[in-house]
């Protein structure tokens, strides 16, 4: 067998039983990077440390590379509607999602950054909020409407959580 001859899938898919499986493997692949920047880049300023992760889970000037893995995660999520194993998938990648975005809340009340607030209600409400404005930045040609989505979740997060003086 010429398996350089063969289509993508055939190559991608030679050490996986079903292009699924390959599928959940790529969504693996990425949460499990996507946390290690994360994991690499924050410090010790939750609000710094919160600004990165949003502006990593939803670019306000994505480049190509972004807006490709973009459309591909919306693709892959929309298929959740009907299969179990991505339903799964992207269940657990929420879950680390919030979880990430929860502990910086924490840390940001536990050190005074942050005003004293319930941090999954929070972490909930960022994550609903990228994941509909990714939506609709890859399923729409509204430009505008993801810049007033980050600029709306700032509003956000600096009336809900910001310490005021």
């Amino acid at each position: 067998m010429d398996v350089g001859a063969s289509d993508p899938w055939t190559v991608a898919s030679f050490n996986y039983d079903t292009k699924d499986d390959l599928l959940v493997a790529f969504l693996e692949f990425a949460v499990d990077r996507f946390e290690e920047t994360i994991e690499t880049e924050t410090g010790d300023e939750p609000s710094e440390d919160l600004e990165h992760v949003i502006e990593k889970l939803f670019p306000l000037q994505p480049d190509e590379e972004q807006r490709q893995l973009q459309a591909v995660l919306v693709g892959l999520r929309s298929q959740a509607v009907t299969n179990r194993v991505f339903r799964e998938q992207f269940t657990q990648i929420d879950k680390r999602l919030a979880a990430t975005v929860r502990s910086i809340v924490e840390r940001g009340i536990d050190d005074g950054t942050f005003r004293d607030v319930a941090p999954s209600r929070v972490a909930e409400h960022i994550l609903a909020t990228v994941n509909g404005a990714m939506y609709g930045r890859v399923t729409t040609d509204r430009k505008s409407a993801a810049a007033a989505a980050r600029v709306s979740l700032a509003s956000y997060i600096d009336s809900e959580l910001r310490c005021r003086s």
